[in-house]
């Protein structure tokens, strides 16, 4: 578990990972405890962190998911503004609050998960004060 705004005031927030499935497994408190998380200015402009998430010294913007992992925790992309892609695999099963938050550069989605299933997750983001 990654604590409550446990990287708050961190200026570089280049992540450098090795496995997306520990990645994908790891309990984030809040937005701030997730090192990935940007701040915007008034105008939409990064002021603070950049959003970068390196798997195996490449930035990753395309993601599949691995076939083990059936849903994303909370605020695990938050601020992951390298994505650009996302491909969930079959039996994927939800994507958790604040999970893709700030993820403004994904432009393809790949559901090979059953068509009920990302009727239940779009309506959840649809409905939500604060989208995925």
């Amino acid at each position: 578990v990654v604590g409550s705004r446990a990287f708050e005031n961190s200026a570089d927030r280049r992540v450098y990972i090795t496995d997306i499935e520990a990645w994908l497994n790891i309990d984030f408190l809040d937005w701030y405890s997730n090192p990935l998380n940007v701040i915007y200015n008034t105008n939409e402009e990064i002021v603070m962190g950049c959003g970068e998430l390196y798997l195996n010294n490449q930035l990753l913007t395309n993601l599949v998911i691995p076939s083990s992992i059936t849903s994303i925790k909370q605020f695990a992309f938050d601020g992951a503004v390298c994505l650009q892609s996302l491909t969930f695999p079959r039996g994927f099963q939800s994507i958790d609050y604040g999970a893709l938050s700030d993820c403004r550069n994904i432009v393809n989605y790949d559901f090979t998960a059953e068509k009920h299933r990302w009727d239940i997750i779009f309506y959840y983001r649809a409905n939500m004060a604060n989208p995925i």
